[in-house]
């Protein structure tokens, strides 16, 4: 018995200085966890810290190339996304985050952030809103909608939908569409 245990010692002695990793540390590239971001409003201060992991902090955070950021928005090298966006809509762009390893690690993430006009409202999965003329409605793509006159459609793309009418979404979300409401 006594052997056996002298025996499994010298065997993790000998591996911990063979480089065997007992306890695994993050990974060694860095990836990006930032993966979807919370809607903005038009004329509204937007902040949104991205975020990283494994490689080597600190990280540093830039636009990717051929990437566009919503008007009135910037990103910082430390990854805060942040600004007052005047433009309404939905924009798709890219940003690269980069390790301090030697050698450096990399990982590019797509992202889309959508931004409503200040009269906005987003509709969530399972809710239902009564819409007036001017108003603009972000809702998941699918959503369905009762104008006045009683005929249920389907919201599919961007659409126009008369002011009064019913809106009630789907109870998964799906991609998130804009519309503008006219007046009847």
């Amino acid at each position: 018995m006594k052997n056996t245990l002298i025996a499994i010692l010298l065997l993790v002695s000998g591996l911990a200085g063979c480089g065997v990793e007992w306890f695994p540390g993050p990974p060694h590239n860095v990836e990006v966890s930032s993966t979807t971001l919370p809607n903005a409003l038009i004329n509204t201060a937007y902040s949104q810290a991205l975020t990283a992991f494994g490689g080597t902090p600190p990280y540093t955070w830039v636009v990717a190339g051929g990437s566009t950021l919503p008007g009135g928005l910037t990103l910082s090298s430390a990854g805060l996304l942040s600004g007052t966006p005047t433009v309404a809509g939905t924009t798709t762009f890219s940003v690269t985050v980069t390790d301090s390893s030697n050698p450096v690690t990399s990982a590019t993430q797509s992202l889309s952030l959508v931004v409503g006009n200040s009269t906005s409202t987003t509709l969530s999965p399972g809710q239902s809103l009564t819409v007036t003329a001017g108003q603009t409605v972000i809702v998941p793509s699918g959503t369905t909608f009762t104008p006045v006159g009683g005929v249920t459609t389907a919201i599919t793309g961007n659409v126009q939908v008369p002011s009064g009418s019913l809106l009630a979404a789907p109870g998964t979300a799906n991609t998130l569409i804009t519309f503008t409401v006219t007046g009847i």
